[in-house]
């Protein structure tokens, strides 16, 4: 079992399951993009006069939606999500407020909720790293971290098909790949904010952390451990990845080296 740092929970606030939460984002031509969906309580006792609200968010931006109370759960009229981007993955989040205290106290909560109709990845599955395209300035990568949502990796527009590049261009993976896996991996042990709950098995962090196991073979350390046997781990994961996609003779051969 993978040992993880939890989140102590001084609040005691209670944890709402993401399998009671249906959202579908509903994308009709010539129309704003907007959602609807259902939110089961009934397994979590609560003030029944509790205040519900959804939030749709991405990276700094979110969007607001007063949905009623937990004994009538009612979306507005109104589920436009204009003041986020299309574009890019929106993601999902349930709390239930206080109905006594006014200062917005969160009595159970979920976050990270992905829309149920949203397409999945070509392998079937959702996207271990989604991929966009950005100006970096003189930067030619660089990651977007949401402690919820998964981290993107952003690719300098200014980069002729950068996108279907990174995909297929043994230049592009043998040099951004390393990197990134290093990246995300030193930020699950070591950021300010990071920490996530074992339980939540869906987790991006726990997603990341069952690959690294995957590639490696071996179990991580756990959190708490000493940094350097964490800094070793993440480098033998790296060595294995880059071992098992060839990504440095790849590169070799594409440059028209011979690697020696």
């Amino acid at each position: 079992m993978i040992k993880i740092q939890r989140r102590i929970n001084h609040t005691g606030r209670k944890r709402i399951n993401k399998k009671n939460v249906d959202i579908n984002l509903i994308d009709q031509l010539g129309a704003p993009l907007r959602f609807t969906g259902t939110v089961q309580l009934a397994e979590i006792r609560l003030p029944v006069e509790a205040p519900v609200l959804i939030e749709a968010y991405q990276l700094s931006s979110f969007q607001r939606f007063h949905c009623g109370t937990v004994r009538e759960f009612n979306l507005p009229e109104d589920t436009t999500l204009q003041e986020l981007d299309p574009g890019n993955p929106i993601y999902f989040r349930v709390k239930v407020l206080d109905p006594v205290q006014k200062n917005g106290l969160i009595l159970a909560s979920v976050s990270g909720i992905r829309p149920s109709n949203e397409e999945p990845g070509e392998d079937g599955r959702d996207s271990l790293l989604p991929v966009g395209t950005k100006d970096l300035g003189n930067v030619p990568w660089r990651l977007d971290f949401n402690n919820e949502a998964r981290p993107k990796l952003l690719l300098n527009f200014r980069i002729p098909g950068a996108v279907d590049r990174i995909s297929s261009d043994p230049v592009f993976q043998g040099l951004v790949f390393p990197g990134v896996i290093r990246e995300i991996l030193t930020w699950i042990y070591w950021a300010e904010d990071g920490g996530w709950e074992e339980e939540n098995g869906d987790s991006w962090q726990n997603l990341w952390i069952e690959f690294a196991r995957r590639v490696l073979g071996e179990e991580p350390p756990e959190t708490k451990s000493d940094p350097s046997d964490v800094r070793k781990w993440i480098d033998e994961v790296v060595g294995a990845f880059g071992r098992k996609y060839n990504l440095c003779e790849r590169l070799v051969t594409h440059a028209g080296g011979t690697g020696e």
